[in-house]
């Protein structure tokens, strides 16, 4: 089954659950996601697939991922386990390997979405070869649902989903140079920006206004009771 916010982004009544939604920035709308009712059936679900399971864990038997010298199978599943108690004993029984991101500090953890990145991370330096390892197929696909949602308007995606067939090549370098280091910010955002910086200057013009009145009169007060004394 596939969804637009991940595989728990439902609540009790079938909603979909806007408050993950924005903290998943909706990038899970890029992901296929399929939901299984037991961890058997997932565990199934893999092995029909030819997979093999490596469960993260902190176990003494788990192996760290460092360097580069490990070798992946054909066919691979990362099981990330929650933040509370991690991969259930269920699939840790199932787990063809135990694996551990190296730790140093007094922190036994990282967040879940870091820790997933960085073992992401680790396994494509160990086997470079597996960055956009798809069939042509796939590939034409996800290049068929992904151009239309790029597009933000008709224009855009009649000549996006033109170039379904001829795609352009991937960034080789994603390093730029100074001139192009701009970076675009959403117009919701920008507008607040903006009405911040207005809002800052006209707290600063009133703040001066405020000083110059309590000088000006200071030093009339000053010269009255100076005037004061001397007659």
């Amino acid at each position: 089954m596939k969804n637009d916010y991940g595989p728990d982004s439902f609540d009790d009544k079938g909603e979909v659950s806007k408050k993950r939604g924005r903290i998943a920035r909706c990038s899970s709308q890029w992901l296929d996601i399929k939901t299984f009712a037991t961890t058997a059936e997932c565990v199934a679900a893999l092995r029909a697939d030819g997979r093999e399971i490596w469960a993260t864990d902190l176990a003494q038997s788990a192996i760290l991922l460092e360097g580069t010298a490990i070798q992946l199978p054909p066919r691979l599943a990362i099981v990330m386990g929650r933040e509370a108690d991690g991969v259930s004993a269920e699939m840790l029984e199932a787990a063809h390997r135990r694996v551990c991101l190296p730790m140093y500090g007094y922190n036994d953890s990282f967040n879940l979405s870091v820790a997933t990145a960085m073992v992401l991370h680790h396994l494509f330096l160990c086997c470079p070869e597996a960055r956009g390892d798809l069939t042509p197929e796939r590939k034409r696909a996800l290049r068929l649902e992904w151009y239309g949602r790029l597009a933000r308007t008709d224009a855009q995606r009649a000549e996006f989903l033109a170039r379904v067939d001829d795609p352009p090549l991937p960034f080789g370098d994603v390093r730029r140079p100074d001139e192009h280091r701009t970076a675009w910010v959403p117009p919701k955002i920008a507008r607040k920006e903006q009405e911040q910086a207005a809002s800052l200057v006209e707290e600063r013009q009133a703040l001066r206004g405020d000083g110059g009145n309590g000088e000006e009169a200071g030093a009339g007060s000053a010269g009255r009771a100076g005037g004061g004394g001397a007659v």
